[in-house]
């Protein structure tokens, strides 16, 4: 069984998914420089990819809506599929969380100004 679709999660005049997009992005932002992640959604998940470019994405992450604003955390396999979630929780503190625990593709770019 799947979770809630975001379009059914309630938040304020912004669409469910666009919000929180945002609030993902804004959890990016506050712990560093990560404009080289894209942010967006898919169904009931908000997946993070690696953006090289403009036309070159590679997804990296994927939060699952689990309802009452729980994800669940996976990331994509080098086998190119999801892996199963490896953490369930809140949404603010999941981004925290991924970001702690993931390697160099998430790294802030360097030299950013």
């Amino acid at each position: 069984m799947s979770g809630p679709s975001l379009a059914k999660l309630s938040v304020s005049s912004e669409s469910a998914g666009d919000a929180l997009i945002s609030r993902v992005r804004r959890g990016l932002d506050s712990l560093g420089d990560f404009t080289h992640l894209h942010v967006r959604s898919a169904g009931n998940h908000i997946v993070l990819e690696s953006r090289a470019n403009d036309r070159a994405r590679a997804p990296l992450a994927r939060l699952t809506a689990l309802g009452r604003d729980a994800f669940g955390l996976s990331f994509y396999g080098e086998g190119g599929t999801w892996e199963p979630m490896v953490l369930i929780d809140v949404l603010d503190e999941i981004v925290v969380a991924m970001m702690g625990g993931i390697d160099m593709s998430f790294e802030p770019v360097s030299g950013a100004a």
